[in-house]
């Protein structure tokens, strides 16, 4: 029989995108979404910094499966409301397991999902759980902050599916695309869905860009 060093154990896991995301609405391992997306399935959009990460992880959602904490420390809510810090939860992390006669750090990697670091600043959309909250999807619910060389404006590159949403480059780059190679651009007003233009947007207009969509991108009520 094949034995395996105790010191560390190490798990590789590929999850099923659907479940491994079983406890958000839509997963999307395998189509990028546009904030158009982000926005239909999240129910907080925030604006923030990740300032530490829990070594250990928890069993966390509806399925309980193995993720990572990370304290989140909110600048700005778009869509929800909540405290200065939030739990954001990463798939996947270590815990501590029986291994033959010893309990060891068995380590689990979701393949697939959304990541973090520390330092790390970003524009999440975000489900919650009662644990804290998850990355509404797996591609294209987290958008990075970037700042200018000199560090006097920051500014993140958003991906827009509907003309509506876009300014200046972004929306001349889909008028083109609908006179030039696909007219039913023009009747539809919107790309399809894993197709996108991306516009970099100063962080100070972000609240007055991204009103609009989360009011033209709601659910419906039932």
């Amino acid at each position: 029989m094949r034995r395996f060093p105790l010191k560390y154990v190490c798990c590789l896991v590929l999850y099923a995108l659907l479940t491994a995301m079983a406890a958000m609405p839509l997963a999307s391992g395998s189509i990028p979404g546009a904030v158009e997306d982000a926005v239909r399935y999240s129910n907080t959009v925030v604006l923030g910094r990740v300032t530490h990460t829990e070594p250990q992880g928890i069993r966390a959602g509806p399925m309980k499966q193995l993720v990572t904490q990370h304290r989140f420390s909110v600048e700005t809510y778009f869509k929800g409301s909540g405290p200065d810090e939030i739990t954001l939860l990463t798939m996947g992390g270590m815990e501590m397991r029986q291994v033959g006669e010893e309990i060891q750090p068995v380590y689990t990697q979701a393949l697939g999902s959304q990541g973090v670091r520390v330092g790390e600043q970003f524009l999440a959309f975000l489900k919650s759980v009662p644990e804290g909250y998850f990355f509404a999807l797996n591609d294209g619910a987290k958008y990075l902050v970037e700042e200018n060389p000199e560090g006097t404006e920051r500014s993140i590159t958003l991906r827009l599916r509907k003309l509506q949403n876009m300014q200046g480059l972004a929306r001349r780059q889909f008028e083109n695309l609908a006179q030039s190679t696909d007219p039913e651009l023009a009747t539809t007003g919107e790309l399809r869905q894993g197709k996108f233009m991306v516009e970099r947007i100063p962080v100070k207009d972000l609240s007055e860009r991204l009103l609009p969509i989360i009011q033209g991108e709601a659910l419906p009520t039932r």
